[in-house]
């Protein structure tokens, strides 16, 4: 698709949006609840439609490293489009959003990239530098000379 194409097509997406927005507060529905704001409503439409694609799927499995200890594995409950980025939400801890950016690093989408990076977590650091050892002592100031009694 070419970029006027695409650049159409994003548009009408967006009106669709709005006017569903707007009815949607016609008609006095709530999601969840709460109130949907403009912003979330287009971005919801986007990501329904391909145009943002998230790096994984409401409900799928994912896992993620507690502690640096344990690998658990949940489910994708949401996500969330933010002025700072993408999030996800995990059932495990709905009460807790993670950026998108976790993902590889925190959260997993396979157990076997989970147990990869917690057995380097869990690995002994060998490629330390040597600590700097000053190779000669400060010298003591005139006051702690002569309290130590040297002249």
């Amino acid at each position: 698709m070419d970029k006027q194409k695409e650049r159409k097509k994003l548009t009408e997406l967006i009106v669709d949006a709005i006017r569903s927005y707007r009815d949607t507060l016609c008609f006095g529905s709530r999601a969840n609840g709460k109130t949907l704001d403009i912003s979330s409503h287009i971005a919801d439409h986007l990501l329904a439609d391909g145009w943002i694609r998230p790096p994984c799927k409401v409900g799928q499995t994912v896992w993620f490293i507690r502690n640096k200890t344990e690998i658990i594995a949940t489910c994708v409950e949401k996500i969330i489009l933010k002025h700072g980025g993408l999030y996800i939400k995990l059932s495990h801890n709905s009460l807790y959003e993670t950026t998108c950016r976790s993902i590889g690093k925190t959260v997993f989408l396979s157990r076997e990239d989970a147990e990869k990076a917690l057995e380097t977590l869990n690995q002994p650091c060998t490629n330390l530098a040597p600590t700097d050892t000053p190779t000669d002592t400060p010298t003591d100031t005139p006051t702690e000379k002569a309290l130590k009694g040297v002249e």
